[in-house]
């Protein structure tokens, strides 16, 4: 059908377009409005060609945002995000209309289970056809349990794509694997973070950013990094942490144009001293960043400049012309600063008296956490401030403080804050951390009214909570807002904007939940550990866009339709860790959008369920089964891509039992089955296999008699895909 507003002239279209994400005009398009609409289809193409696109997995904005701030080579601030299944329509637009795309499409993949590394695997074989260029990003969780291998994962990236990806970053990868970056020929840059990677080839000339960190995040026990083939010979950025240059190196082209370089604890084995002349040698060097290291370079050369564990520092650095500056862990009492600075971070140098560091006017953010600060003195922010970080500094009262208009984000978390009452908060402001302080009541506290985020993470707070209006009695614009480890025993007395998407009041006492019927707006709600033993009549209003429900962790002990009344646009439901020892056979089937369903770790003896066709993944591991039926739609295509039976007590199985082949419906999407820890051997497994979904790649029963570095069994798979081997045997993600 044609649309009225097809008719409006191109450059109004495109007008109106522009005010909108990319995510909301897919949301507002299909393939057959764009073939029947061409005005809305040339806008939403001028629209795509120039946006930095981020598909990605996540269906939690918390994900998301977390990911958004984590730093690579990207830059993520501009990033237009949208879901990954959109993707398909983008391909299709470029087939059919031949859209084009200034920017490489990022594939982002949060990986917490072996179905999202298959998705990215079927995403991956759609790009043989597509001229678009990549950016690949995979993220593994650290709770993840499949044994998924990275060596197949980058290979299958080679070879579906190899010539089109422009970036890869791996993130989190929990065992080492083998790379040849010339697999992937035309690779500009390459992101290794908490993973064990052996490179078996030197890197590609095309490669000019690399960053090689196995143990960052101090506790993921990777060897390190050999640098046996010399850096990336056009190499313009390089960040190396916990790595070995081998003597080999001294063989191979030394780099020559690094602009970007930082060095964290190098082994350098090389009779060159090869990362001393990586800062000597250099002659565009203009950011320099050491940990455990000395720099040999003339600090007026730079624009940026870090340095950690120095202990006898000249600090005198007036005579700069630095735009960033960064000391941790170092003796700074006194220090001259130039006239150019914009970024400062002195987190974690013991400082007591901040008056003895005379900050320029010149900044913009400023980080002085992790300092006993003496603040009886009073205090002076530099005008222009829109980042500042006062976290774990001991600040007992905010009545001196005057903050500077201009800071759109104020961390405040791990002092000892005990109220809020009367202080007048930037009016830039769209972030505030307040978590970890003593605050006991938040009563309308002087907010800007477009204020983004807050947290209250770990305060006092009891059932004294009201937010939603301004200083001027406007309705706060607020979009997200943690309440949790606080203690809330009442959630009705609880006020907050009807505008919040993202609300978390995890970790408090809250007993019970009646009679409350949340906001539209709501798309992630969690009351994850909350002593829940009774909910009723738990109801969402109108046009609800509730997307992630998690509700794990508590004392509930039956669910039904009267429980809670979930909107059709529900798409995650987490009972995961609860008492529970009945569910209603029909309670989710009217979800026709419901993807992840999760009951695992409770009481369960008998399971008889209705599922909507949508719904893809369901973990009822750890309870007490003795008895299961699963049944869908009749006829209908089945989604089920993933089920997790495992330690239950059946002693028998059948795919008729998850419903496959029953009332036409078959499981041709199923990729993984858990059913180890069971009353069921390998060997009754494997008997049955040909009944089951060709479409299997994992069938867990039964043990390797192997450990993981951490101690945990890991389960066979008996198929032996060499996509996934086998499966460490714990308790699901909760």
């Amino acid at each position: 059908m044609q649309l009225w507003i097809n008719s409006l002239p191109g450059e109004v279209l495109d007008r109106i377009l522009t005010l909108l994400s990319v995510a909301e005009v897919f949301a507002f398009v299909d393939p057959n409005t764009l073939h029947q609409n061409p005005g809305i289809r040339r806008a939403v193409i001028n629209r795509l060609n120039h946006a930095p696109l981020l598909a990605h997995n996540r269906l939690q904005q918390t994900y998301l945002v977390m990911y958004l701030l984590s730093p690579n080579f990207l830059d993520k601030s501009a990033m237009e995000p949208l879901h990954i299944d959109n993707l398909e329509m983008l391909l299709m637009m470029e087939s059919t209309w031949g859209l084009t795309l200034c920017h490489p499409v990022t594939m982002s993949y949060h990986i917490w289970n072996l179905l999202c590394a298959t998705d990215l695997l079927n995403h991956l074989k759609r790009l043989e056809n597509s001229n678009f260029e990549y950016n690949i990003e995979i993220e593994f969780d650290p709770s993840i349990l499949p044994k998924v291998s990275m060596f197949y994962l980058i290979n299958q990236i080679a070879r579906c794509a190899g010539t089109k990806i422009r970036s890869i970053s791996v993130l989190n990868y929990d065992g080492g694997f083998a790379f040849d970056p010339y697999t992937i020929p035309n690779l500009n840059a390459l992101w290794l973070e908490n993973s064990d990677v052996n490179f078996t080839g030197p890197f590609s000339p095309s490669l000019k950013r690399l960053c090689l960190h196995p143990n960052r995040n101090g506790y993921a026990r990777n060897r390190p990094v050999h640098i046996n083939y010399s850096l990336p010979p056009n190499a313009t950025s390089v960040l190396l942490g916990n790595c070995l240059i081998d003597s080999s190196s001294d063989k191979y082209p030394f780099p020559h144009s690094i602009r970007t370089l930082s060095l964290e604890n190098i082994k350098d084995l090389t009779p060159s001293h090869y990362s001393r002349r990586l800062m000597e040698e250099n002659q565009q060097l203009r950011s320099l960043t050491l940990v455990n290291s000395i720099s040999t370079t003339d600090l007026k050369t730079l624009d940026s400049f870090g340095i950690t564990n120095v202990q006898k520092p000249n600090w005198n650095l007036g005579a700069t012309y630095l735009t960033s500056l960064q000391i941790s862990r170092s003796a700074l009492k006194d220090i001259v600063l130039p006239d150019t600075l914009r970024e400062l971070n002195i987190s974690n140098n013991g400082i007591v008296d901040l008056h003895r560091i005379n900050l320029p006017e010149s900044l913009v953010s400023l980080k002085v956490s992790d300092n006993p600060i003496d603040w009886s003195a009073g205090v002076w922010f530099p005008p222009r401030l829109k980042y500042l970080d006062l976290g774990n500094t001991g600040i007992k009262s905010l009545k001196p403080f005057d903050f500077p208009d201009t800071v759109e984000v104020l961390i405040l978390a791990v002092n000892k804050i005990e109220s809020i009452d009367g202080i007048k908060f930037p009016n830039s402001l769209r972030l505030l951390a307040i978590g970890m302080n003593r605050i006991t009541q938040v009563v309308n506290p002087i907010l800007p009214r477009n204020i983004h985020t807050i947290h209250f993470t770990e305060n006092h707070i009891g059932n004294s909570f009201r937010l939603s209006h301004d200083q001027d009695g406007n309705p706060l614009n607020l979009k997200v807002l943690f309440i949790n480890h606080n203690r809330i025993t009442d959630f009705s007395a609880v006020k907050y904007p009807k505008s919040v998407e993202v609300l978390n009041v995890d970790n408090n006492n809250i007993l019970s939940l009646r009679n409350i019927e949340f906001s539209p707006n709501v798309q992630d709600l969690s009351f994850r550990g909350c002593d829940l033993s009774h909910i009723r009549n738990v109801t969402f209003a109108e046009n609800s866009k509730l997307v992630s429900f998690i509700m794990s962790l508590n004392d509930l002990k039956s669910i039904d339709r009267n429980t809670i009344q979930f909107p059709p646009s529900v798409q995650l439901i987490n009972f995961g860790g609860c008492a529970i020892e009945s569910v209603h056979p029909e309670s989710f089937t009217h979800l026709h959008s419901l993807r992840h369903l999760s009951f695992a770790s409770n009481k369960l003896k008998s399971l008889v369920l209705s599922l909507p066709s949508s719904l893809r993944e369901l973990d009822i591991c750890c309870n007490k089964i003795r008895r299961l039926q699963l049944n869908f739609p009749a006829n209908g295509d089945s989604s089920l891509a993933a089920l997790n039976i495992s330690q239950n007590k059946l002693n028998k199985f059948s795919p008729s039992m998850i419903g496959h082949g029953v009332h036409g419906v078959y499981h041709e999407n199923l990729v993984e089955l858990d059913i180890t820890n069971n009353k069921l051997t390998d060997n009754y497994m494997a008997a049955i296999l040909d009944e089951m979904p060709n479409s299997l790649i994992a069938c867990f029963v039964g043990y390797t008699g192997v450990q993981d570095s951490y101690g945990y069994d890991i389960g066979q798979n008996i198929l032996d895909h060499p996509l996934c081997l086998g499966k460490r045997i714990d308790v699901s993600h909760l």
